[in-house]
């Protein structure tokens, strides 16, 4: 069975140094991964809003959480932007060719989103095809995509506030807490790809280094905070397994947030 994600964008004051974009990515009625949120970066463009919401859709597509099919079953992604889907299926082995320049000589606009795309389609386990959703001829899952970005453009909504469903069937409290945490180092890890550039600086060698940066994750949850950090050691020799022999409630959580962790360039604490 095939799956289908529908992308909006929306640009109010487009064109002065007041312009916001949003973007919107919807899965369907209540699905935990649907997304509204500003656009990341200072440049706020219509188009690169269309790009943005298509990024977050294979952002939220390539999630550990996210199991939509087997390998070999199709996803779709709907967009209004004929423009956007050539510029990430069609147009890039010419312009790699060429320099990224385009037929006037001029560096293409929206390299670094076009090129973040077409990483993540390389990388994605899933067959991925892009559809052009005309706007006389949006349905109403396409509505609900554009009403989220719009609605995100409007309010100038921080990128990456998240607020959803708990996914999967186990559903606790202190998962839930786990499960916030996770989404919070997710947002991180993606936020970190927009400011890449502003956070590397090349010593007098001529390598290139990150900076690192102190990054606290405030919870209310003891618990969590002792699952990360104190009892993590123990049941990793343990096997995963607690001292009754029995399994590690919410393992599986807990490993993936270790696992983000272990990845980011940033120092990460809970408190």
């Amino acid at each position: 069975m095939s799956m289908t994600i529908y992308t909006g964008s929306s640009c109010v004051r487009p064109g002065t140094p007041a312009a916001c974009a949003g973007i919107g990515v919807f899965l369907g009625p209540g699905h935990q991964r649907n997304f509204s949120g500003r656009l990341p970066g200072k440049c706020h463009t219509s188009n690169r809003a269309e790009f943005g919401a298509i990024k977050r859709a294979l952002l939220i597509l390539s999630s550990p959480s996210m199991l939509p099919q087997t390998d070999d079953e199709p996803v779709f992604i709907m967009t209004r932007s004929k423009y956007a889907i050539g510029c990430v299926t069609t147009w890039p082995k010419k312009w790699a060719r060429n320099g990224w320049l385009d037929t006037r000589g001029l560096p293409i606009a929206n390299k670094d989103l076009i090129v973040d795309i077409i990483t993540l389609l390389l990388l994605c386990p899933y067959k991925v095809h892009f559809m052009h959703m005309p706007a006389a001829a949006a349905d109403e899952f396409s509505v609900r995509a554009k009403a989220m970005a719009a609605s995100a453009a409007r309010s100038g909504r921080a990128y990456g506030n998240y607020s959803g469903p708990l996914p999967g069937s186990i559903q606790t409290s202190q998962r839930a807490e786990l499960e916030a945490i996770y989404q919070a180092l997710v947002i991180l890890k993606d936020s970190l790809r927009e400011c890449y550039d502003s956070c590397v600086y090349t010593c007098s060698n001529g390598c290139k280094h990150i900076y690192r940066h102190s990054v606290v994750i405030k919870t209310d949850s003891r618990y969590s905070i002792n699952c990360v950090t104190n009892w993590s050691q123990k049941w990793r020799r343990s096997g995963w397994t607690n001292l009754m022999e029995n399994p590690v409630a919410n393992a599986d959580l807990v490993q993936e947030i270790l696992e983000l962790m272990d990845t980011t360039d940033n120092d990460v604490y809970l408190d």
